[in-house]
């Protein structure tokens, strides 16, 4: 069963676009295994969690007005990359944290953007074979 899409990188990590097992789906126009970029545009590294925040670099004009750069497809979380997290903390944690903090917080908490800091990795889904 397909659990979530997003762009899967070469070193293990991966930016999700959307979770909803059973039923994910990636953005229109955009095929699995196509090449994918995001931007970097900052980070917060705590001790039980560390995340960069991003935004698609999509070179599709049409994606790119039809959804937000910066959110998952469901509007609910900004778009970033869990890079660790503590046995008691789930990565999801990485997209409460940044759904919640005001702006303010952002400006003061998120390490600054990095100049056109890009990742480019493939459209896909992860998929957990034990419920197929």
């Amino acid at each position: 069963m397909k659990i979530y899409s997003g762009i899967f990188f070469k070193n293990g990590l991966h930016m999700t676009w959307d979770y909803d097992p059973g039923y994910c789906n990636l953005p229109h126009n955009v095929m699995d295994g196509e090449d994918g970029d995001i931007i970097i545009t900052g980070g917060l590294f705590k001790h039980d969690i560390g995340f960069f925040t991003c935004e698609r670099a999509g070179r599709d004009e049409m994606i790119r007005e039809a959804y937000p750069t910066d959110k998952q497809s469901s509007g609910g979380f900004p778009l970033h990359i869990t890079l660790y997290n503590a046995p008691h903390t789930r990565p999801m944690q990485s997209g409460l944290i940044l759904k919640y903090m005001t702006q303010e917080q952002r400006n003061i908490l998120l390490f600054p953007k990095p100049k056109q800091y890009i990742w480019n990795g493939k459209w896909g889904y992860f998929e957990d074979d034990k419920d197929e």
